[in-house]
């Protein structure tokens, strides 16, 4: 998933979950940064041979937040 900035108002970049079954699916997107991420919708049903398009947000950010966010993900 890639967000395209500029990163000073909220980004999204869109998810697309497709259900190839005869039954319906359940679906729920967990995210395991939450601070500056959002999905929404966040859970769902799909109905047979159907798909669901769900829109992950990244949140406007100021340069300390984003420096610290780099610093746990490299250590």
């Amino acid at each position: 998933m890639i967000f395209r900035g500029p990163y000073d108002d909220a980004v999204t970049s869109p998810i697309c979950a497709i259900n190839n079954t005869d039954k319906h699916m359940f679906v729920k997107v967990l995210i395991t940064h939450p601070g500056p991420f959002r999905v929404r919708p966040n859970f769902c049903a799909i109905a047979p041979r159907s798909m669901q398009i769900f829109a992950a947000i990244l949140e406007p950010q100021n340069p300390k937040d984003l420096e610290k966010i780099q610093k746990k993900k490299n250590t």
